[in-house]
């Protein structure tokens, strides 16, 4: 950006756009590398502003650019004015690739870099000159799936976000979970604090609990409600012991005792298919895993009549939902 020092100025501090500038990534960073705020405090307290705030103007409104540290350090001191480098506003391309370079070095988990490029793309930056310009020097390529796929990664949950970055997780691992319902995701990791989880840990967690959710057609609360996950969460142990505890209950839930299974794949089978044109069957003991499915067929168009059975999704979702007890 040319001319970085050609305008010094102090200005009001009530006419500087802090915690709402729309340049304003480093606050977004901050979600995923929180500030010291008190050593930092500390530390402007005794040397004060040693430079100024780089700020741009758009539309009227100072917005800043770079120290929002030293803006919001500044406001809760309640100063009155501000000592200000204004930069002229000329794109949205170059206002990127200046928070590019500024923010390149902290960039290096796939959340980190999926948070930015989300930022972005919401402070309006054209989706080609992200793919073109910004997408390879974070050592993605110049793939426009991707981007995609970065951004799905990027409207994970806030906590989940964070988790993934200080584990550092994999691309792959992160969308995954960028899969998984948003309630499910913001109820496991809230309990972070009360759970040891690792990334295999919540990856194992959310599979089988997603399954049950699906398989027994019931909501996240219904779960919570059921007396074996109720119990575990309640109890007062330290969290390796309620993680092994919670594991256990979660998989009992997914892999009840054969009768149990047999009862309730019986009961799809009454539901969805006793008085339909098929026979459907598997193998009692569970061992073979495939469903059999047999159909008489008397006159040509039964043939039609199977085929418009099969189409329905009452009997595509009966038959997933027999498949995820084998």
């Amino acid at each position: 950006m040319a001319g970085l020092f050609d305008s010094f100025k102090k200005i009001p501090l009530e006419d500087l756009e802090i915690k709402g500038s729309r340049f304003g990534f480093s606050l977004f960073l901050n979600r995923l590398l929180p500030w010291d705020e008190r050593a930092l405090f500390r530390s402007l307290d005794l040397l004060g502003e040693i430079e100024p705030i780089l700020v741009v103007k758009d539309k009227g409104q100072f917005h800043v650019l770079d120290g929002f540290k030293r803006a919001l350090w500044a406001q809760k001191r309640n100063h009155e004015t501000i000592f200000v480098n204004e930069v002229e506003f000329k794109s949205l391309n170059e206002i990127s690739v200046f928070l590019l370079s500024k923010h390149q070095k902290d960039l290096v988990t796939p959340s980190s870099k999926a948070l930015f490029l989300s930022f972005l793309k919401k402070m309006g930056v054209d989706k080609d000159f992200i793919i073109k310009n910004i997408m390879e020097p974070l050592g993605l390529g110049q793939r426009k799936e991707l981007l995609k796929k970065y951004l799905k990664i990027s409207h994970l949950p806030e906590k989940c976000l964070i988790f993934c970055h200080h584990k550092g997780l994999s691309f792959k691992k992160c969308l995954i979970l960028s899969y998984y319902p948003k309630e499910l995701l913001k109820w496991l990791f809230s309990l972070k604090n009360s759970l040891a989880l690792s990334a295999s840990i919540c990856l194992e967690l959310l599979e089988n609990i997603n399954d049950i959710l699906r398989r027994d057609e019931i909501d996240l609360e219904g779960l919570l409600n059921k007396k074996e996950i109720k119990e575990v969460l309640q109890k007062d142990l330290n969290p390796h012991q309620k993680t092994a505890l919670l594991r256990r209950a979660v998989k009992n839930l997914r892999y009840p005792t054969l009768s149990e299974i047999l009862d309730k794949m019986d009961s799809i089978k009454d539901e969805h298919f006793k008085d339909s044109p098929l026979e459907i069957d598997w193998d009692r003991s569970l061992e073979n895993h495939k469903i059999t499915i047999k159909a008489n067929l008397i006159e040509p168009q039964d043939i039609e009549r199977i085929a418009d059975f099969l189409k329905k999704d009452t009997t595509k979702d009966a038959i997933k939902r027999l498949f995820s007890y084998l």
